[in-house]
């Protein structure tokens, strides 16, 4: 188990609800005028990271059926023994629901590529996976320098999608952040959790509104998911989810 504090300042109980893949446009993700692929193009072995409602970070694993299943789910090399269902989500090519043998309730939202993955539940927990990876390596604070580009989401408070938009992040070499978005700028400087690819980020968002954040990278660090949330949130409502392509 890899342990470390990577909590949201006050919004640690609604940390996976980022359901920010519950939309696909934006950033590689896709309109109402396309097609929804059938789930079977999600089928092999996904690895990456799992934060979870405490702060946890563990490594997770799983792999997708032809059947459109997903099982061997594995949380730190220990099987769970939960399975999921896999669901298209109607007009969103890259979005899909997961429905557990648990009840648990989740978004799984993929790159145009099929290669990356961010996933969300309202437990709250956020995982980055990537499709055929086999380790994480380790990570440094220049991984994260340079710029991302994607797409942000919004939703309410019943997980129903308000809004998704495309946008940009750029990291410097002093790991001062910004993003921009249509509602303008976000500021802020992020903090690795060495090694592993892990920040938090202290940000002030549009508005002059002071929030934080959580970043998680891919194993080929080619690709990031996130969550940004004002301080005074109160529900995944007030946040924003972002999932980013290094360009």
């Amino acid at each position: 188990m890899r342990r470390t504090s990577l909590v949201v300042t006050g919004v640690a109980f609604l940390f996976l609800s980022i359901a920010v893949v519950l939309s696909s446009c934006g950033g590689g993700g896709g309109g109402n005028n396309k097609p929804t692929p059938n789930p079977s193009s999600l089928t092999g072995t996904w690895y990456g990271y799992l934060l979870d409602n405490g702060g946890i970070l563990h490594i997770l694993q799983v792999t997708v059926n032809a059947n459109n299943t997903i099982t061997g789910e594995l949380v730190d090399n220990s099987a769970t023994g939960i399975t999921h269902t896999i669901a298209p989500v109607s007009g969103y090519p890259q979005l899909f629901s997961l429905q557990g043998s648990d009840n648990s309730k989740s978004g799984f939202y993929v790159d145009s590529s099929f290669t990356y993955a961010v996933s969300v539940d309202p437990t709250p927990a956020l995982v980055v996976l990537q499709k055929g990876a086999t380790n994480l390596p380790n990570y440094s604070t220049s991984d994260a320098v340079g710029t991302w580009s994607g797409f942000e989401v919004v939703v309410d408070g019943n997980m129903n999608l308000v809004e998704t938009y495309t946008s940009t992040a750029t990291v410097l070499q002093n790991l001062t952040l910004t993003v921009n978005n249509k509602y303008g700028n976000t500021t802020g400087t992020i903090t690795q959790f060495p090694p592993y690819g892990a920040f938090n980020a202290t940000v002030t968002l549009p508005g002059n509104i002071a929030g934080s954040g959580v970043i998680l990278m891919s194993a080929d660090k080619s690709f990031a998911g996130g969550l940004a949330c004002p301080n005074s949130a109160a529900s995944i409502a007030d946040c924003s989810c972002s999932a980013w392509k290094k360009q």
